[in-house]
């Protein structure tokens, strides 16, 4: 029979190694948590976008051991370009901020601290590659090739908007000379949707528009 006075630290003793193993096991699901890995995407230089935007949509996002629905906003402009994701339950989850046109000077915040399984910088290459004007309206030809930068941006038409986009890389300078074009993104346009794959980094998002929002007054 224990005695009494050995019952509190016993109890004591249980109680922390619970706590212990709670940590653990909440430790280990950050760290092993899926996620999509951060993608050296496709960019643009904000100057590109032809019209200023703030927009309410919604992505969900399917990848290895990962399937995600996130609501966001997001508002663009010829020198800024600013999401806000949200959890489910509509509180604030990160923030990404980037002023100008160099895509490395990118501020993004995690407010909730919980792993992100969607990398802010993926979503922002998804919507700059599927934002980017298109040449089907100038063009009579069924497909419209436009070339910026180390990118090829090849949209098949049908009445004089895009149905399918297709982005290659294309070879940088001292590349071997069979190394040709590589595709990096196909960008889907739905009446309902827009889908965007990832080829390299192996993941499909799929964009709805929910609302346009009126752009915020600066202060």
């Amino acid at each position: 029979m224990k005695t009494p006075h050995l019952r509190r630290p016993l109890r004591a003793l249980l109680v922390a190694c619970a706590m212990a193993c709670a940590g653990c096991s909440e430790l280990a699901h950050g760290l092993f948590a899926a996620r999509v890995p951060e993608c050296d995407g496709f960019d643009v230089p904000l100057a590109t976008l032809s019209v200023s935007s703030r927009k309410e949509m919604r992505v969900r996002i399917v990848g290895r051991h990962v399937d995600q629905d996130l609501p966001f906003v997001v508002e663009a402009a010829k020198d800024s370009f600013v999401l806000v994701g949200f959890t489910p339950l509509g509180t604030k989850s990160f923030t990404l901020v980037r002023r100008g046109d160099d895509a490395k000077d990118v501020k993004i915040e995690n407010v909730t601290g919980a792993v992100l399984q969607i990398p802010p910088r993926n979503m922002m290459a998804d919507l700059l590659a599927m934002s980017l004007p298109s040449g089907c309206a100038a063009s009579a030809e069924a497909v419209a090739t436009t070339t910026l930068e180390h990118w090829q941006v090849s949209d098949a038409c049908l009445d004089s908007r895009p149905q399918q986009r297709r982005i290659e890389r294309l070879p940088k300078p001292g590349d071997k000379p069979e190394k040709g074009p590589r595709e990096e993104v196909e960008v889907n346009y739905d009446s309902d949707a827009i889908t965007v794959s990832q080829k390299q980094c192996r993941y499909t998002a799929r964009y709805v528009l929910q609302a346009t929002l009126p752009p915020k007054k600066k202060k």
